[in-house]
């Protein structure tokens, strides 16, 4: 299935048990990558979504006290060719989205690693 265009946005899911801490991080995250220039487009989600919405996902970033999830997170997105981090637990905690942007960045240059293998072979 091809992914959504987003006008060369980096799709970004960020997942929590119920979807209400996502909500409070995805606000700070989109200010963050605002304010440094980055086109983003953020979507919180609860675990139970994560399905559904990891299908047009560049990157899943997941919270902490979701690490007894995370081997099932990871398998969605790579049904969907996603890169999965895990947030830092400041995030969680408050933290304004700038500490953040180094995990999408990072989850970029995996992605163009692995395409520009796949486009070796």
């Amino acid at each position: 299935m091809a992914k959504v265009s987003t006008n060369g946005a980096r799709r970004i899911v960020i997942v929590c048990g119920l979807g209400a801490s996502s909500a409070f991080v995805a606000h700070r995250v989109r200010h963050a990558a605002g304010e440094a220039g980055l086109a983003v487009v953020v979507t919180p989600c609860a675990l139970t979504e994560l399905e559904d919405r990891v299908v047009d996902a560049d990157v899943v970033l997941v919270a902490t006290h979701l690490s007894a999830h995370l081997d099932e997170i990871r398998d969605a997105a790579a049904r969907h060719g996603a890169t999965v981090a895990v947030l830092p637990e400041s995030t969680m905690h408050g933290g304004d989205g700038h500490e953040v942007l180094p995990l999408i960045a990072a989850a970029d240059s995996h992605q163009e690693h692995r395409h520009s293998q796949e486009s070796s072979q």
